[in-house]
């Protein structure tokens, strides 16, 4: 590889990881209090997950955390700024630990996709959570 070679793959390399990080800082400039974030693991497991030495106000923003509450009762609750839960749920985004949402309501109707595949595990697991309540009854339309 001679440095022509280098060079060149230094360079789009370097533009690829310029334009991930653009796209992912527009995406923080048009989060608003009103938005939500879901977990895509358990809380526990994901506190459990942490370094030693993270950040306290990640481990309390993730204590609060419920896919029922806005950014600002977030930030409100946990007591931290706006600006820091912003911060914070673009680090969990990025790291691939939650997705923005619109917090969950019992106004808002939901949908299940027809090409769900429901799992015996997918089963046991809602079980697990809503003991008393069964998955294929609250699915059937």
């Amino acid at each position: 590889m001679d440095i022509f070679d280098f060079y060149f793959h230094y360079m789009y390399n370097f533009k690829c990881i310029y334009h991930i990080i653009s796209v992912f800082c527009r995406c923080l400039n048009s989060l608003r209090p009103y938005h939500g974030i879901l977990l895509l693991t358990e809380p526990l497991d994901l506190l459990e997950s942490l370094q030693i030495d993270c950040s306290p106000a990640l481990k309390r923003l993730i204590q609060m955390y419920n896919p029922l509450k806005s950014l600002q009762t977030l930030a409100a609750d946990s007591d931290l700024t706006l600006a820091q839960v912003f911060q914070l749920a673009g680090h969990l985004v990025y790291w691939a630990k939650a997705t923005i949402i619109y917090p969950l309501c019992e106004s808002n109707v939901y949908v299940v996709s027809p090409d769900a595949i429901l799992t015996n595990q997918l089963l046991d697991s809602f079980s697990e959570h809503f003991p008393g309540v069964c998955l294929l009854q609250v699915y059937a339309p």
